[in-house]
């Protein structure tokens, strides 16, 4: 359960970050508040986290919302990859799947 509300706090923020990133053009809109509103939740859900289970753990999935981070700028803002930060984000998924996998709580 607690790896699902860590899921959901690197989603919060990764999507978050997305909004961010849409409304920083203006300062009041939609998008900037709802980039707000979400960054702020996946902290909510951290906090939680990390009341719970070691910082080692929590920590990790900072790879994990930066990889979400990379795949939804190119989904959703058109951003440009090239080969070697595709690798360097496989490279990344695969360090964060052995860290999760390795820790215990």
């Amino acid at each position: 359960m607690i790896y699902l509300i860590l899921l959901l706090s690197s989603i919060s923020a990764a999507v978050g970050q997305i909004f961010l990133k849409k409304g920083a053009y203006s300062f009041f809109n939609g998008h900037l508040f709802f980039g707000v509103f979400l960054y702020f939740l996946g902290f909510l859900l951290w906090v939680y986290c990390l009341s719970k289970i070691n910082l080692t753990i929590v920590y990790s999935f900072t790879l994990l919302t930066f990889v979400m981070v990379f795949l939804l700028s190119y989904c959703f803002l058109n951003e440009k990859v090239s080969l070697m930060s595709g690798l360097g984000i496989l490279i990344v998924s695969l360090g964060f799947a052995m860290i999760v996998k390795g820790q215990t709580y």
